[in-house]
C-alpha cells in the first residue's frame, strides 16, 4: 500500500500510516476500525496535558547566530539522509547547537520540574 503524505512534522512517517490503517480498517473491515483506535488511545496525549507557550525561548542573539552559522555552513558539511524522509537537512555535533541544546534543556526542565 502506497501511503501519501499528509503531515508535515517528524512523525511523520508514523502519523501517515496510522491515519493509512485507519482508512483501510473503515473501508474493508469498519467493525474493527473502533479495537485499533482502543488500542491506540495508549499512544495519545493525556487529556489533561497543558502546552506551555514561551515566546522568547531563543533569544534575538542566540537566533542570529544559528542563522549564521546555517548560511555559512556548506552544503557536503549537512547530513543529507533525512532529507527525502523529513524535508529537512542535519548537522551534528556543532559546537553552537550543542550549548544551544543543553541551555534549552536546563530551562526546560526547570520549567517542568
Amino acid at each position: 500500500m502506497k501511503v501519501t503524505p499528509r503531515f508535515p512534522w517528524y512523525d511523520s512517517p508514523w502519523m501517515n500510516r496510522h491515519a493509512a490503517a485507519r482508512e483501510y480498517l473503515a473501508q474493508n473491515t469498519p467493525d474493527t476500525l473502533q479495537t485499533f483506535d482502543t488500542a491506540m488511545d495508549k499512544l495519545r496525549t493525556r487529556p489533561d496535558f497543558k502546552v506551555i507557550e514561551i515566546e522568547d525561548f531563543i533569544d534575538a542573539t542566540d537566533h542570529a547566530a544559528a542563522r549564521d552559522v546555517i548560511r555559512d555552513t556548506g552544503k557536503s558539511q549537512f547530513e543529507m539522509h533525512e532529507l527525502k524522509t523529513f524535508g529537512r537537512l542535519v548537522i551534528h555535533n556543532h559546537t553552537l547547537f550543542n550549548d544551544l541544546q543543553a541551555r534549552m534543556a536546563e530551562r526546560v526542565g526547570a520549567l517542568v520540574g
